[in-house]
């Protein structure tokens, strides 16, 4: 549900561990960075919406906010409605894609007038076994006091609905009008995924035979030359499939060259820290690390981002983002902090955010 660009991308404690697509697919492992976040509905695990005694949790409501240099004022906001027994919890990145509202309101703040003003509305609909169908978002205009058509997702599946195959993107133009940004899934016989086709730009995966990515390439088209190569990464996983590595490279000239290197140590199943390096002068050079806290129930509380300095020879603080939890083990507030070498202590600054999550069951 976010809408503010944050300062970082935040990854989940157990991240390595998400299905693609699980509603849809056999069980798999991924890395969470393999497949490309297709908004919305598309690119990470649907989370257990079900409660106690199986009743579906409902992300009903968030507030966000951000510091202006002395105090936290309003940012925006936004309000879930469900019915048919549906429910919905934050992703893995902690956004909406897969909350399974009826309707959902973003509001802006209006530090004018001190108000929440309509902004975005999300309209969902459903088939009969709760598969998304259509997701409608439409745009607030102030002067003519009522909503309007933008945006129009439509999920296509195979025949049983049992896996989702292709998303098509409509505008509103009168009546939607198609534009050619519909993503195509392709499967193998295992119920991978090893293509994804959007418009000009294509993804190819492969897979080890424990369903893990392994490799991840990506190509574009190139008006005048053709399809050419881009990105590519390579995923290293230890014997209990945890993501240990990734590489990745970019297609220069006609050849692979490396550009960034990414290690992750665990404690027990939770990623204890992640080293980052760039490379440089034919080596591999340390740019950055993240170090992360849990609770006892495995809720992660906090992530840590330093960033290598030369002239020190170590690792300086940066940012740092904290959560905490209800009894359900969701996220109550989530908020980013940055280092304030004066004080030696985190402290929030200017932009930095904070959000607060409301929860029905």
């Amino acid at each position: 549900m976010h809408r503010i660009t944050h300062k970082s991308t935040v990854m989940n404690k157990l991240f390595t561990l998400a299905c693609i697509l699980a509603p849809y697919i056999a069980p798999c492992k991924t890395t969470g960075i393999t497949i490309p976040t297709l908004y919305p509905h598309f690119g990470s695990s649907q989370p257990d919406i079900n409660g106690m005694g199986g009743t579906p949790v409902r992300l009903i409501s968030k507030v966000a906010a951000t510091y202006d240099g002395s105090r936290y004022v309003p940012f925006d906001s936004a309000r879930n409605t469900y019915s048919n027994g549906r429910g919905g919890i934050l992703d893995l990145d902690y956004t909406d894609n897969f909350l399974n509202f009826d309707n959902c309101v973003y509001y802006d703040y209006d530090k004018a007038t001190n108000t929440y003003q309509n902004s975005l509305r999300y309209t969902q609909l459903f088939h009969p076994n709760n598969n998304i169908q259509y997701r409608i978002q439409e745009q607030w205009i102030n002067n003519q006091v009522q909503w309007h058509n933008n945006v129009r997702h439509e999920y296509i599946y195979n025949p049983g609905l049992t896996r989702l195959e292709q998303t098509n993107i409509a505008s509103w133009n009168g009546s939607w009008q198609g534009n050619s940004n519909d993503y195509k899934l392709i499967y193998n016989t295992k119920n991978d995924i090893i293509e994804i086709q959007y418009k000009l730009n294509n993804t190819e995966l492969d897979y080890d035979v424990n369903h893990n990515v392994i490799e991840r390439v990506e190509y574009t088209y190139i008006w005048g030359q053709g399809w050419s190569y881009t990105d590519k990464y390579n995923f290293s996983y230890d014997g209990s499939d945890n993501l240990t590595s990734y590489t990745y490279q970019k297609f220069v000239n006609g050849n692979w060259v490396n550009a960034l290197k990414k290690d992750y140590m665990y404690s027990g199943d939770n990623i204890a820290s992640t080293v980052e390096y760039s490379w440089k002068d034919n080596n591999w050079s340390l740019q950055r690390q993240n170090l992360f806290s849990y609770d006892g129930n495995n809720n992660k509380l906090a992530d840590e981002y330093q960033q290598w300095d030369d002239a020190s020879g170590s690792f300086i603080n940066i940012r740092k983002e904290e959560w905490t939890y209800n009894a359900q083990h969701q996220p109550l507030t989530y908020k980013s902090l940055t280092w304030d070498a004066a004080s030696q202590s985190w402290q929030p600054v200017g932009n930095d955010f904070l959000y607060h999550y409301e929860y029905e069951f």
